[in-house]
């Protein structure tokens, strides 16, 4: 049975820190990643995270807080004082957050979040929820599809209720607003590699951009038994289907649109000794949240025990994402 958590502020766990929930800055750039749920209706074949309904891997889930998160997105929105892109993403189906719209909203209403994109999957959007997403200012839609076929679009995304007529018929209601949209397909060698460029074409009929992405293999995720391709291979192949269907599908660091800020603090350094209060259960099983000097912290090979009090090595303090051990006594 899944265990649900609500990451609130009285829960004490803070909203940076973790890279499965809350908040991201990464590379010193003005994108600001915003993670609220790991909840996830669908079963992807290829999910990077082991996501979904079935997860092999997450016995637990987590929820965060609305003013909560708005609380943080206002403190990062004084500490860099500069124009900034929120994109809401997740290990999971964003949509999947009850309180989307109102985040969306909330977020508007900070200074210096110009920009509010999303990735989704599609399935929960409605044409009412689609015309609230515009209204409360959600700028752009990265929709994940990955194939036209209506079988291997179930098989692909792991569920037999997912309805590519249904997508498409989504995609033309998102085009209708001011909301721009990309289709996003994950191309994978000899599994879609014909449905990728039936999407490309769906892309152009209904004046879409489009970005592909990479099938890559995760030591947690799902995996499809197939070489993963190199970048080589893989940029090879975009630029083939640029010459066979007359459109941009490569694109350079510089055409992101992001702008260098200052980066957050690191809290900590590699090696180092810490103590921590353990806080919750971590996304894995044998894992936990711990909390020291105001960040969230993941601690491999433990077992959760509640308000426990440790030490800790921090083996990793990458785009202030901790990962930690316990220190052998």
């Amino acid at each position: 049975m899944t265990n649900v958590i609500n990451i609130t502020k009285e829960s004490g766990i803070p909203l940076i820190g973790l890279a499965f929930i809350g908040i991201i800055a990464r590379n010193s750039n003005n994108l600001i990643q915003v993670r609220t749920t790991t909840l996830c209706n669908m079963n992807c074949q290829f999910c990077s995270t082991d996501a979904g309904i079935i997860s092999k891997f997450h016995k637990t889930q987590y929820i965060v807080d609305l003013e909560y998160m708005l609380e943080y997105l206002r403190e990062l929105a004084n500490y860099f004082d500069k124009d900034l892109k929120i994109h809401i993403d997740s290990v999971g189906e964003p949509t999947a957050y009850p309180k989307l719209i109102n985040l969306i909203k909330g977020i508007r209403k900070i200074k210096n979040y110009k920009d509010i994109s999303m990735v989704t999957n599609g399935t929960l959007l409605t044409k009412e929820k689609i015309k609230e997403l515009e209204e409360a200012g959600l700028t752009r839609i990265n929709l994940s599809i990955h194939s036209l076929n209506i079988l291997k679009s179930q098989e692909l995304f792991g569920s037999t209720i997912y309805n590519i007529k249904k997508i498409i018929d989504t995609i033309k209601e998102i085009k209708k607003t001011k909301i721009d949209i990309y289709l996003a397909p994950v191309y994978i060698p000899n599994v879609n590699e014909n449905d990728v460029d039936d999407i490309i074409e769906l892309a152009k009929e209904l004046d879409c951009k489009i970005i592909i992405q990479k099938y890559e293999h995760h030591k947690y995720g799902r995996k499809i038994k197939i070489k993963e391709p190199t970048y080589f291979n893989f940029y090879n192949k975009l630029k083939e289907l640029e010459k066979k269907h007359n459109i941009k599908l490569r694109y350079a660091y510089s055409e992101l649109e992001t702008e260098k800020v200052k980066s957050l603090p690191v809290k900590f350094k590699k090696n180092e000794k810490v103590s921590v209060e353990i806080k919750a259960p971590g996304w894995f099983e044998n894992q936990s949240i711990a909390v020291s000097r105001n960040r969230a912290l993941t601690i491999i090979n433990h077992k959760y025990n509640k308000n426990e009090n440790m030490k800790v090595r921090i083996l990793s303090t990458k785009d202030n994402v901790y990962l930690t051990e316990p220190v052998k006594q």
